[in-house]
């Protein structure tokens, strides 16, 4: 049987990493950007926000999961179908293979027009 001390710490840690992870998520969506006409899913828009916000940076891909609430794998799968939507548009977002993904000031300026666009 666990003691109640050690019951009560771990239900502190638990209340600081459920901080953390808080205050993470909130960290890499950043603001929220204006609704757009092009057809994304919710995780795919917060993708497309957090790589807008910390354009020229590389974001590890564990602090995207973790910031879209979901696991490595899904994060990829939303990748390939983001850049596939930014194409036309000629936005990359770029990788460092097992580190993360990043876009360029660049192509962020030219998202970022884009959405202003009533045409985009």
């Amino acid at each position: 049987m666990i003691s109640p001390p050690i019951v009560a710490r771990l239900r502190e840690q638990i209340d600081e990493l459920n901080e953390t992870i808080l205050q993470l998520r909130q960290q890499i969506r950043g603001p929220l950007l204006p609704p757009s006409p092009v057809k994304m899913r919710p995780q795919q828009r917060l993708l497309m926000q957090a790589l807008l916000n910390h354009a020229g940076f590389v974001l590890p891909t564990e602090r995207l999961a973790a910031g879209l609430d979901s696991s490595k794998e899904v994060v990829k799968v939303l990748l390939v179908d983001l850049r596939r939507k930014l194409a036309p548009y000629d936005v990359k977002i770029h990788n460092e293979f097992d580190i993360g993904y990043w876009m360029s000031k660049a192509d962020a300026e030219k998202l970022r027009a884009a959405l202003d666009n009533p045409v985009f």
